[in-house]
């Protein structure tokens, strides 16, 4: 009973959190003229690839390329890991042992105008360095040379958010020559394995 009344208590915490910082979120959102804001006030994710034809399963997606059950898991086994981790996947990872990986094309799946090259060259220019753009999805979108209707945030938002934590940690500066490198260790934790004393609030 002590432990509901616990997980009770950090659920409300999280969701007061979420609603304090749902205004915000949605301001993020307004800046993309492909989005849209659900009449509970969220955004749908899957619609927003559906609307786009990269929802689904398979190479042709892609980095968008949900994840796939692994067709040998038995049935046992998946009944043994529901409810404590998550099933053994297929797709997710797994890619990056193959031989051949996508290139910038394949794997963004997206219109060349609305891709965020890391390869130059060709009619293509390399943003200005060192990077100077204000810490929005505007401003990283125009230092990038991307029109505001490419859904490419929605994979940037991972690799952006560790730099803009190490921004705000004064790791890396705004006015960095590039001359000086940094070695960072990453270190991540699954949510399937998290340390037992993990709350969210008291």
């Amino acid at each position: 009973m002590r432990t509901n009344q616990g997980m009770l208590t950090n659920t409300k915490f999280l969701w007061k959190v979420i609603a304090a910082e749902m205004p915000e979120i949605q301001a993020i959102v307004k800046q993309f003229p492909w989005a849209r804001i659900e009449g509970d006030g969220g955004f749908n994710y899957q619609l927003a690839l559906a609307m786009r034809h990269l929802l689904g399963k398979g190479p042709k997606f892609g980095w968008w390329a949900m994840e796939e059950l692994d067709p040998n898991l038995t049935m046992k086994q998946l009944l043994l890991t529901t409810g404590r981790v998550r099933p053994p996947t297929l797709a997710w990872g797994s890619i990056l042992l193959s031989d051949k990986h996508f290139d910038e094309k394949s794997g963004w799946a997206l219109r060349e105008e609305e891709i965020p090259w890391l390869s130059f060259g060709q009619g293509r220019a390399p943003p200005s360095f060192p990077p100077v753009f204000e810490h929005n999805w505007t401003s990283y979108y125009k230092w990038r040379g991307l029109p505001l209707k490419s859904i490419a945030v929605l994979l940037l938002h991972w690799p952006l958010t560790i730099y803009r934590l190490l921004y705000l940690l004064g790791i890396i500066s705004s006015e960095t020559d590039g001359g000086e490198r940094r070695k960072l260790n990453v270190h991540c934790l699954g949510i399937e394995v998290r340390p037992p004393s993990f709350k969210l609030g008291r």
